[in-house]
């Protein structure tokens, strides 16, 4: 499935490539969204295959985002994907009671302030892709495999 930026404005519509840092358009100024073509597999298998990480115990497949990556097709491989569950992972490894200092509590405490603004961001940012995508995704279904 290929992914490419497209202006959101309807006269202008202008499409960029997937990997440009860009928000605005060049040409009109209003904002991009991300646009994919069809998927390569059948809805009912990506929703099978959804339905199956859910049960998984591999950090990726418990990730909200990263389990349906097959609509991120951005990405040649996954090793640098970094999941909050490896964050926090890191955090309780790396503060070993052995190694305890006030210092650390500041840390800890910064860093579960911005976990928190980023999974209210991310919340955010779900819901408005349940609202966009999900409308599609439903479509798809309903039209099954072609």
């Amino acid at each position: 499935m290929t992914a490419e930026l497209a202006c959101f404005e309807e006269r202008c519509r202008a499409r960029y490539p997937i990997t440009e840092v860009i928000y605005n358009c060049p040409r009109c100024g209003a904002l991009l969204e991300a646009v994919y073509g069809k998927p390569a597999q059948p809805a009912e298998e990506l929703k099978t295959l959804w339905r199956a990480r859910r049960t998984s115990n591999a950090p990726l497949d418990q990730s909200g985002v990263w389990r349906y990556r097959e609509f991120l097709p951005f990405l040649d491989s996954y090793d640098a994907v970094v999941t909050v569950a490896a964050v926090l992972a890191l955090i309780a490894y790396g503060s070993t009671i052995r190694h305890w200092r006030p210092k650390h509590l500041i840390t800890v405490v910064a860093l579960i302030a911005v976990l928190c603004a980023f999974g209210f961001v991310l919340n955010k940012s779900m819901k408005w892709a349940d609202q966009r995508i999900g409308p599609r995704l439903f479509q798809l279904e309903e039209k099954g495999p072609s």
